[in-house]
């Protein structure tokens, strides 16, 4: 009789565990899903948006370095606020660096910025990003390089 309750419990464990785990694997995989969808509609509306980055973009009026920073001038020559800049900047080896900055840039505003750097700086190409319903786009078909960078 003894062992007969010891093998009733032992299943009844086995298939708690089994039922737990199964009910704990489901609620992750729907969290994953939505998870999932909801981060690949958020970077489709900010990188496939090339209608609204039509109005977005900035010129590069002036650009100078020393040894340890970009002297840069931009105006935003387009309609909309431009929100935050991405600086790559590439040296005379070819070597990357990215730097952002967070800027408030409205149609025609001018800005000075100051970018630290590295070395001597042969490329400098700027992406703009702007605001759609409190999030950041990406504008990079409106970015802007500079070469061949002169010595303030």
């Amino acid at each position: 009789m003894r062992k007969t309750k010891k093998r009733g419990f032992i299943w009844i464990n086995w298939i708690l565990i089994v039922a737990f785990t199964i009910t704990l694997g489901t609620f992750v995989a729907k969290w994953l899903i939505g998870f999932t969808k909801e981060r690949t509609s958020e970077f489709q509306e900010r990188t496939m948006n090339p209608s609204f980055c039509q109005d977005t973009g900035v010129s590069l009026d002036e650009i100078c370095q020393n040894p340890q920073t970009l002297n840069i001038k931009v105006t935003n020559r387009k309609e909309l606020e431009v929100s935050k800049l991405l600086f790559r900047v590439f040296d005379i080896y070819g070597n990357p660096a990215t730097r952002e900055k967070n800027v408030s840039l409205y149609p025609g505003d001018v800005e000075r910025l100051v970018i630290l750097k590295q070395g001597t700086t042969k490329k400098v190409e700027i992406i703009p990003f702007t605001k759609k319903n409190l999030k950041n786009i990406m504008c990079s078909e409106s970015s802007v390089t500079a070469v061949n960078i002169s010595y303030c």
